[in-house]
């Protein structure tokens, strides 16, 4: 026998419930395996403090209580009527529609930016090459106001080498 099926049948054991060849197995076993004598140990010592463990007594007049109690609940019927039933209706749903609505505009949008409409895609397909390019540029294009500023005819020299130096 192993220490996993002993294991699974020490409260048997300690019970008085196993007779004949499991019994004085399970009795040898325990003599041997140190670890499932402490197992054994383990349990009686539980059945122990359980058989110290003093009840409490409910009050004489709990059950009365309890039944009282179950007897006043409101079904559930009653709650759904009492939550959806006449009273000042604005008061109550208005929060929750205006609530519904911006969660649809605001899921709305987010679908279309994720997936831009089918015409968009062939727009893109009759661009030329050179459209492309401009369209890449854009970013260059936006920061216009950058571009402004510079003056041209100082900064010629600087800008014509920076094309040398992203070439190196």
């Amino acid at each position: 026998m192993n220490c996993n099926d002993l294991k699974n049948m020490i409260s048997a054991y300690m019970d008085g419930e196993l007779k004949g060849p499991e019994h004085h197995l399970i009795k040898k076993h325990l003599a041997t395996c140190r670890s499932c004598r402490k197992e054994a140990e383990n349990q009686e010592n539980i059945w122990q403090l359980l058989g110290e463990y003093e009840g409490i007594d409910p009050s004489p007049d709990y059950a009365e209580r309890f039944w009282n109690r179950v007897e006043n609940r409101s079904s559930w019927r009653e709650k759904i009527r009492s939550i959806f039933g006449p009273g000042d209706m604005r008061s109550r749903w208005v929060p929750a529609v205006g609530l519904a609505c911006v969660l649809i505009v605001v899921s709305t949008i987010a679908i279309r930016l994720q997936f831009p409409p089918p015409e968009l895609n062939n727009v893109i397909a009759s661009l030329s090459e050179i459209d492309l390019d401009m369209v890449a540029s854009v970013d260059i294009l936006e920061d216009y106001e950058i571009i402004q500023e510079i003056d041209f005819f100082s900064d010629l020299e600087f800008i014509e080498r920076l094309d040398q130096l992203g070439a190196s």
